[in-house]
């Protein structure tokens, strides 16, 4: 049985096959209806409000994570990222016949090991949903170049091992000097803005 968490992040594995035509909405809506009484959780969501659309949406996720996916599909991945718009998203919710415009901590999710599948992977955009990213994960990925981090993350030292590293970007400071490690590599670091950064910037702005 696969954890809430492994379940989230195997929507960003249908989400690549969605957008990619390896696999239409009607035959995930299909299997989910081959497992789930999708009537009952419309029905559900319509008579509970927002605990009943939570219940309706888990239920539906956790049997879209049973939906097989094959290497040679994981291998063509060169993408792992997460948005509220997301097609797997707008197709969940138009299912359960439920819309919070995909703006929900439902489909949150970290880094798992299923992440190690996509080998061909170049880009790991740990923001929105897809957080708390255990960065040792990534260091099995020879192809990936570029890695955001959001607001989580963990062994962030573990960066100086992915290989074809060359970009990293964070939402909250990393440590000093694994920033100077990463840049003496030869990677671009993009750190947010140092407390009274952002008002020098405007001021700049207001003198233009």
């Amino acid at each position: 049985m696969r954890t809430p968490d492994e379940q989230n992040f195997h929507l960003l594995f249908l989400d690549h096959l969605l957008r990619e035509g390896r696999v239409t909405t009607d035959a995930l809506a299909a299997f989910v209806g081959e497992a789930v009484d999708l009537e009952a959780l419309r029905e559900q969501a319509r008579a509970e409000g927002i605990p009943g659309e939570k219940q309706a949406a888990r239920a539906v996720v956790a049997r879209l994570s049973e939906y097989p996916v094959r290497d040679e599909d994981l291998a063509s991945i060169d993408l792992l990222a997460s948005d509220g718009g997301d097609d797997i998203y707008m197709f969940l919710e138009a299912l359960v016949d439920i819309d919070t415009g995909g703006e929900e901590d439902w489909y949150d999710t970290s880094g798992v090991p299923d992440i190690r599948r996509c080998v061909n992977v170049t880009r790991v955009l740990a923001d929105n949903y897809f957080q708390g990213l255990d960065c040792t994960l990534l260091t099995g990925l020879p192809a990936v170049t570029e890695v955001a981090l959001g607001m989580r993350w963990s062994n962030a030292e573990a960066l100086l091992a992915v290989p074809a590293l060359r970009k990293v970007s964070a939402r909250l400071p990393l440590p000093p000097q694994l920033v100077a490690d990463l840049r003496a590599r030869g990677v671009e670091v993009k750190l947010p803005p140092e407390p009274g950064d952002e008002d020098e910037d405007e001021d700049e702005d207001e003198d233009d």
